[in-house]
């Protein structure tokens, strides 16, 4: 059979209007084709207003490159600033509930900081002999071969997105070419008024789609773990998806007599953001059910009992909450008379602390989570791992296990003094390990419908040139996951109803056993 060739694929959808696709060669065609367009009329442009290739020319457009360039910097150490002191001050996530504060607190600034390099360029660059209406032409037009030049780096690499900084490259090329037929390049209020026309529809889509993706990553926020900080990451992520839209009006400024007003104007609009987060307005979320933003919460009442070689065996239990958000568990301290008992998560000499993982991407998130000690789980069946045979050849020991328990289960395999994991027979080939605590450890993930939940496996581990010691670690975490088949005790009812309303909760009940072979 012929392998069939996978081709590069670009489609979006153009304001809800129509689908735009097109792929393979088409693509490159497409982005070289602009890229050439765009040149070519910058350049037309350039001979137009007499920008001769001479010293002084080419210090200008260098200037003028590295001050758009710079304005992007300056914007992005100012949302990292903002997000940093934001983060400290405990108030993370208040764009959580209210979306439309991400526009003030990121955006708003954005457009002041970007916009306010250029302008102070322009104020204090009295060097250049230009009118007003050219020098903010060229700008224009220096800040477009920018963008044409990510197209083209963007097509080599072979990143199909670039369609978004296409359509931008486009559409303003296409704005210079109507102004250039029709000489309007010298009326500044008729040339102004179809650049900014032309650019509104580009604008336009990227400001649709820009809401379409906030609106997909702000609840991912909600779900990414203590140890990252969402307003970093959020912060960024508007800078990526203002810049392209603000910095098209960016050269404009020039034409303003007092362009300052209109960034303390909207500077004042980011002062008056900036305060409601710490207001109750930008508190994160809500619980009502017109418009929910709850934080979420995975919880176990678990129960440990974990092998060591030389020291026999733990038993603990306790309430373990698998922190999914920046506030995570501060927002709760005053509800839940428990938290003030938590402590932080030990037993990591036990492969994941002795906790249950539902993915290898928790792994990070494991040191932030939080453990409070409490009486044992009243658990609907025990697991228990049989070891069925164990034969030892060429150098290979071959371990055949049996697992019964839970109907959802995480195994956890880590080879030890000096041994190796050959291979797993429930895959064919060994996926990558994950490192913990300078070990590999190889996740299994089991889920059992109806019947009784077993699974059984042969593992095969290369023994170490000094084979004196246990090789290999086994553990499994067992889940019950489905309330109708278990019982709560008392104390972690009574500790599940302090959660807040708007708090949604993921009761779960788990155990953790754990072997050495």
């Amino acid at each position: 059979m012929h392998e069939q060739v996978r081709e590069s694929v670009v489609y979006y959808d153009f304001m809800g209007l129509f689908m735009v696709s097109y792929s393979g060669l088409t693509i490159t065609i497409v982005n070289v084709l602009v890229s050439i367009f765009s040149l070519a009329v910058a350049l037309k442009s350039f001979y137009d207003f007499n920008l001769a290739l001479s010293y002084e020319s080419f210090k200008y457009i260098g200037l003028c490159i590295l001050v758009m360039l710079s304005s992007i910097i300056f914007a992005l150490l100012f949302v990292l600033g903002v997000a940093v002191v934001i983060d400290s001050l405990k108030f993370s996530m208040s764009w959580y509930n209210n979306t439309w504060i991400i526009l003030g607190l990121y955006s708003v600034p954005i457009v002041v900081v970007s916009s306010g390099v250029v302008a102070l360029y322009n104020k204090y660059n009295t060097k250049v002999s230009l009118g007003i209406s050219i020098h903010a032409q060229l700008q224009a037009h220096i800040l477009r071969l920018i963008w044409t030049l990510l197209v083209l780096i963007g097509t080599c690499c072979g990143i199909r997105s670039t369609y978004a900084i296409l359509v931008i490259v486009l559409f303003q090329t296409a704005s210079f070419l109507v102004i250039h037929i029709f000489r309007l390049q010298y009326s500044v209020h008729k040339w102004a008024m179809v650049y900014v026309v032309f650019t509104l529809i580009p604008n336009i889509f990227l400001m649709k789609s820009g809401l379409e993706f906030v609106s997909l990553m702000v609840p991912i926020c909600g779900r990414i773990g203590s140890e990252k900080n969402p307003e970093i990451i959020v912060g960024v992520a508007v800078l990526v998806l203002t810049i392209p839209i603000s910095s098209s009006y960016a050269p404009l400024l020039v034409l303003l007599r007092k362009p300052h007003l209109l960034l303390a104007t909207l500077s004042a609009v980011f002062v008056i953001f900036f305060i409601i987060v710490f207001t109750p307005l930008g508190f994160p979320y809500s619980g009502t059910e017109n418009s929910p933003a709850p934080q979420r919460y995975w919880i176990y009442h678990l129960q440990k009992q974990i092998h060591y070689d030389n020291s026999g065996t733990k038993n603990k239990s306790g309430f373990f909450l698998f922190n999914l958000d920046r506030n995570s568990p501060n927002s709760i301290k005053k509800y839940v008379s428990e938290m003030k008992n938590m402590t932080e998560i030990d037993d990591c000499d036990a492969i994941f602390c002795g906790l249950p993982l539902a993915s290898p991407r928790m792994v990070s998130t494991l040191y932030r989570s939080t453990w409070i000690p409490a009486d044992p789980p009243i658990l609907p069946t025990d697991i228990d791992l049989a070891l069925n045979s164990k034969t030892v050849e060429d150098g290979i020991i071959v371990f055949n296990f049996t697992i019964l328990g839970a109907d959802s289960m995480s195994i956890y395999l880590s080879p030890k003094n000096g041994a190796k994991l050959d291979a797993i027979s429930l895959v064919e080939n060994l996926p990558d390990p994950i490192v913990w605590e300078k070990r590999s450890v190889y996740l299994i993930m089991y889920t059992s419908g109806k019947g009784k939940p077993q699974l059984t496996f042969t593992v095969s581990i290369k023994k170490p040139d000094v084979w004196n010691a246990s090789v290999v670690d086994v553990a499994v975490a067992g889940k019950f996951m489905n309330d109708k088949y278990f019982v709560k005790t008392k104390a972690y009812e009574y500790f599940l109803a302090q959660f807040p309303k708007w708090t949604t909760l993921y009761p779960w009940l788990g155990i953790y056993k754990s072997w050495t072979f």
